[in-house]
């Protein structure tokens, strides 16, 4: 079985080009393009078109696309990418919070008493 991005490449190749398999499939040059970077899936009737392209059966069109766009799918991976988000936003977070001690100096500063207050008089 062929890899999703060759097979494009091979239809593109027959077509003289992406943007004249493109005009071929009935879809503009970006969403081909996003098909073949696994961004999207294609249809069904543009992979049944370009099988009929590469002289090819669609069943083996469709699988080499799942296959492409599995990582865009995979529940597993997106957890686990938030998971990783969330842990460095932790760390971003705790890095830039004062420590006890600082907490406790700040807090003696900031009593009633020492309070400084800037006020204008602007017209």
């Amino acid at each position: 079985m062929q890899d999703w991005k060759a097979l494009i490449d091979k239809g593109a190749e027959m077509c003289g080009g992406q943007n004249a398999l493109a005009r071929k499939l009935g879809t503009t040059s970006g969403a081909l393009a996003s098909c073949k970077a696994g961004k999207r899936a294609m249809p069904k009737e543009q992979i049944q078109e370009l099988a009929a392209i590469l002289n090819t059966d669609a069943s083996e069109l469709w699988t080499a696309q799942e296959l492409a766009n599995m990582p865009r799918r995979n529940p597993f991976l997106r957890a686990a990418a938030t998971a990783a988000a969330c842990l460095v936003g932790g760390v971003v977070l705790s890095a830039s919070l004062p420590s006890d001690a600082q907490a406790s100096t700040l807090d003696k500063s900031s009593s009633a008493g020492n309070c400084l207050y800037i006020m204008s008089n602007k017209e």
